[in-house]
């Protein structure tokens, strides 16, 4: 994978979770905007296909990037994150959290009361609570304020998180400043 070549208006995104659905139209709309994506997914052969055949034109510029990245593993996150960070030249401005399981019902049917639905309880904590935070852990050594962000155009003051807003209504509204 080539590395982005990032301009001082174009932002450096991580989407966890986009390989496909929400997440993948996501990493589509920040590439339109004319940023740089690097897309984590567990589903390896969903995850190739969106980042070199569904953008495809993106994946060619060097834009996109992507890592098979393991949501319940604080230490292959990390690691992730930082060849993601690689890929930016180590300046993150932007992480979405979309990785997660949304299954509303547990496998074979099983209900509550079944001891075998503890794992699967604990899989979702890990990916739905503790991958976020482990995530944005990762990445906020990246996303910190930087001596040669002051002297850029852009002006001096940066947010630690990255500005990302988005809101749930009718549509998605995604803004970056």
């Amino acid at each position: 994978m080539a590395e982005a070549q990032v301009s001082s208006s174009s932002k450096n995104v991580i989407v966890s979770g986009g390989a496909r659905g929400i997440g993948r139209a996501l990493a589509r709309y920040f590439l339109e905007a004319g940023h740089h994506v690097y897309i984590f997914d567990i589903q390896e052969d969903e995850l190739e296909y969106a980042a070199t055949k569904h953008l495809e034109k993106y994946y060619k510029d060097g834009k996109v990037g992507y890592a098979v990245c393991n949501l319940c593993d604080v230490e292959d996150i990390r690691k992730k994150v930082e060849q993601a960070a690689k890929f930016f030249k180590n300046k993150i401005d932007v992480l979405v959290n979309n990785g997660g399981i949304a299954s509303p019902k547990w496998k074979d049917d099983k209900t509550m009361e079944d001891k075998e639905t503890y794992d699967q309880w604990v899989a979702y904590m890990e990916t739905n609570l503790t991958a976020p935070f482990a995530m944005s852990q990762a990445c906020i050594p990246y996303m910190k304020h930087r001596e040669s962000d002051s002297n850029s155009s852009e002006g001096a003051h940066k947010d630690i998180a990255g500005p990302c807003i988005i809101r749930k209504s009718t549509g998605c509204n995604v803004h970056v400043p």
